[in-house]
């Protein structure tokens, strides 16, 4: 485990580690659903927003993430762009599925979607919350019995991290998400369990 998170986290040129491309964008979408979540929280929304429209820009932010991937309903690190004079490279990334940034994503979409009612983050907001059950860890997929029906911190082909491990935190942040949403949407039956 120890080993993948080193592995992944580039050295710097003062031998100190630095964040490796997933966890900066990862840390991004979970500081801007909180900083959402603080001003939703104090009765902001995209409908009655800041003079600077804080809460458009940052649903936007947010819904693009949403839109940028495979239509799978998770945010993600895919692509990274470069910009350098007048051309632009892309250069292909390790695909991370952050459990914690999307479970943190959806409650604040789920918030603005309550004050709101934009058809648009509900569209969204129900494939992502899909997407998060679908990541809870079943029984077969974890060393230890304690850790099925838990979520991990992250998955995918590349990820580096110990994806048969239930994360408390994640699981929390998903588990406020399912709460808030069963508020606003009628889930089905078995999408409720």
């Amino acid at each position: 485990w120890a080993a993948g998170i080193a592995a992944d986290m580039p050295r710097r040129t003062d031998a100190g580690w630095q964040d490796a491309e997933w966890q900066i964008e990862a840390r991004r979408i979970e500081n801007t659903a909180l900083a959402l979540l603080a001003l939703l929280g104090d009765g902001y929304s995209s409908a009655r927003d800041t003079p600077e429209h804080s809460v458009k820009r940052g649903v936007d932010f947010l819904l693009a993430r949403f839109q940028n991937l495979h239509g799978d309903g998770f945010v993600g690190v895919t692509r990274r762009e470069e910009t350098r004079a007048e051309e632009t490279h892309a250069e292909e990334l390790q695909v991370k599925n952050v459990v914690q940034s999307n479970a943190c994503a959806v409650l604040a979409l789920v918030e603005e979607f309550g004050q709101s009612a934009d058809i648009h983050v509900r569209e969204t907001m129900i494939r992502a919350l899909s997407q998060l059950l679908g990541s809870q860890l079943k029984a077969d997929q974890v060393r230890f019995p304690a850790d099925a029906g838990g979520f991990p911190y992250a998955y995918g082909k590349e990820a580096n991290l110990a994806q048969d491990e239930a994360d408390m935190p994640t699981g929390a942040w998903v588990i406020q998400s399912l709460e808030a949403a069963a508020t606003l949407i009628p889930l089905a039956n078995d999408t409720a369990e």
